[in-house]
């Protein structure tokens, strides 16, 4: 799994040092993959989302320079979008590495990698390789030599040179304490100007990613409870019943009446509805008659966005961490509910709790037979009884096995410190769209 490698993707690269043998490389390395989690968990194949923030040392500007952003990391393909602010003029910029099709924008200025940044880039994914671990017991292209010790902030560390045919050497230090990997340095190019450097990244505050976090932190803020079985009762609250629901849905064919009366009142009727009638009503600016459609987008811009959808994506997220007695059921009611997007995480959270101690959980097993097609087609899609499409599209959220990932980071070039940086708020997914990475 790739860990926040991304700030090699615009940040400076660097490093390797000689020294005298001293622990036995493959040990070092099956202890770190175990103090992080195990190797099975480290080399999950997911896609990354993770937020950063940091400062940049940039040398002769004086004080340092604020910068946050998102990344997208999957493969070796990955995406930072970051802002930072530099003598009261802010800038955007956005960067690509995928390979051949690298690219970068800076406040809306679009340039494509040249051949030497690709080439460094191409390093730079390799390095993330080596930092990774689990290749270096199994790629017998590897060659392992021991370095000797050092203190790495101050701690003890144990150091392994990592070579590879045509890449650079990568030079790795592990806490001796810990087994977790304290450092990794080696030689490379400046992004922009190309200049040869050494670049150190220290590592620290190792921790698992907790997921629940961010929409913990929207609930309270609506004070709404974060327990399991209080999550349940949310989401039951906030599913209309299906009288209502009908209610709705016959307002809708009223607003094609041949009557003007007749479709004013129903208007009227639907803005009062509130936010039960906005999935119906954005499914009704897909109808074919445009009195319909124009009536449905009236009738969504006067409700506003009082939904509450932020609130009731973020328990559906957490009714899939958490698997409270009842989720299933809660969330096959409400989607009859759903916005598109409410959908997606409806499905997904189903997916992940499908299965109960190894069998199918009973309650989705007789959703195959449902009267409403949205509940069968999410029941199957969550036992996997759709041919597994629904588990192959991309930005399908996952919930990885548990692991550790440094989260913060420092980075040195030819000795002097470049840039502090922390990653925060990460999300797993099976893959993502090709559009996340699409040129502008």
């Amino acid at each position: 799994m790739r860990r926040s490698g991304f700030v090699l993707c615009v940040l400076l690269l660097g490093a390797s040092h000689p020294a005298e043998a001293a622990d036995e490389p493959r040990a070092l390395i099956e202890r770190a993959l175990k103090a992080m989690g195990g190797a099975e968990a480290v080399k999950q194949q997911v896609a990354v989302r993770s937020k950063f923030n940091g400062k940049s040392h940039v040398r002769g500007q004086g004080e340092a320079l604020s910068f946050q952003g998102e990344a997208w990391e999957v493969g070796q393909r990955c995406k930072l979008s970051y802002q930072t602010d530099i003598a009261g003029s802010k800038i955007a910029v956005t960067v690509v590495f995928d390979d051949d099709n690298s690219w970068f924008v800076t406040n809306g200025q679009f340039l494509a990698f040249d051949k030497d940044q690709i080439e460094q880039q191409r390093n730079a994914r390799h390095v993330d390789r080596v930092r990774d671990l689990v290749d270096l017991l199994t790629d017998k292209g590897f060659a392992l030599t021991p370095l000797a010790d050092l203190k790495v902030d101050g701690r003890a560390a144990a150091g392994l040179k990592v070579s590879y045919k045509g890449r650079p050497d990568t030079n790795l230090y592990f806490d001796k304490e810990t087994g977790l990997l304290a450092k990794y340095a080696f030689r490379t190019k400046r992004f922009l100007d190309k200049k040869e450097g050494l670049l150190e990244m220290i590592l620290s505050d190792y921790r698992e990613p907790n997921l629940a976090s961010a929409d913990e932190k929207i609930l309270r803020a609506a004070q709404v409870d974060t327990a399991g079985p209080a999550l349940v009762a949310f989401v039951r609250q906030q599913t209309p019943d299906k009288a209502a629901l009908d209610r709705v849905r016959t307002l809708i064919d009223k607003l094609g009446d041949g009557t003007f009366q007749v479709r004013k009142q129903a208007s009227r009727d639907l803005v009062a509805a509130g936010s039960i009638a906005i999935p119906l009503l954005r499914e009704a600016t897909k109808n074919k008659d445009a009195e319909v459609v124009r009536r449905a987008r009236e009738c969504l811009q006067r409700i506003g966005e009082r939904s509450g959808k932020a609130q009731v994506s973020a328990a559906v997220r957490l009714l899939a961490l958490r698997r409270p007695k009842g989720a299933a059921e809660a969330l096959l009611n409400y989607l009859s509910a759903a916005d598109a997007n409410v959908s997606d995480e409806v499905r997904a959270a189903l997916f992940n709790i499908a299965h109960v101690e190894g069998k199918r959980d009973p309650l989705l097993v007789r959703a195959l037979r449902d009267k409403d097609q949205r509940r069968r087609a999410a029941a199957a899609a969550a036992l996997g009884e759709d041919g597994g499409d629904y588990a192959r599209r991309p930005g399908r959220r996952v919930i990885p096995r548990p692991f550790k990932i440094a989260t913060k980071a420092v980075r040195y070039v030819d000795g002097k410190k470049e840039a502090e940086i922390e990653h925060s708020e990460f999300q797993f997914f099976n893959a993502f769209e090709d559009k996340v990475f699409a040129k502008p």
